[in-house]
Order: structure tokens, then sequence, then C-alpha cells
């Protein structure tokens, strides 16, 4: 007998550069952003960022070579 309920999502543990690649580059990596905003109600993934890297991240956004501007930064810390 096959269960009707949604599959659990995965949590997955996302690096740095991960981050980068999906959320600012909207590259292939951008395809794990999109596992977790689906607009179904269940993502296929939960991502899982530890402390350190949301702030190494957030200190990443700050480097000359992304220069995102404040509104893009507001954008990708929002995603």
């Amino acid at each position: 007998m096959a269960s009707s309920a949604a599959p659990k999502p995965r949590r997955v543990a996302l690096d740095t550069n991960v981050l980068l690649s999906a959320l600012l580059f909207k590259g292939e990596l951008a395809t794990i952003m999109h596992a977790w905003q689906q607009p179904r109600a269940t993502p296929r993934i939960v991502p899982i960022v530890s402390k350190y890297t949301a702030e190494e991240f957030i200190a990443a956004l700050q480097y000359p070579k992304f220069a995102p501007t404040p509104a893009e930064q507001a954008e990708v810390l929002a995603e």
C-alpha cells in the first residue's frame, strides 16, 4: 500500500561557496536554491548552515568582486 504523504525533505549542509554560487550567480547550483524555495507546500530540501558559514557568507557579500548593491544584498539574504 503506497503512502499518500509527501516525501520528507532532505536536510542538506551547505558551505559558503555553494551558497554564493546558488544565490549570487544563479548558475547550475541555483537548482539547490529552488529545491528549498519550491512553491509547493513541502520543499525537497531543508538547507542547514552553521553560524560560522552564515557569518562568512555575509562577509563575502562585502567583497569587491561580488559588489552587490545594498538592495541586492537584502534580496540575497532574504532568499
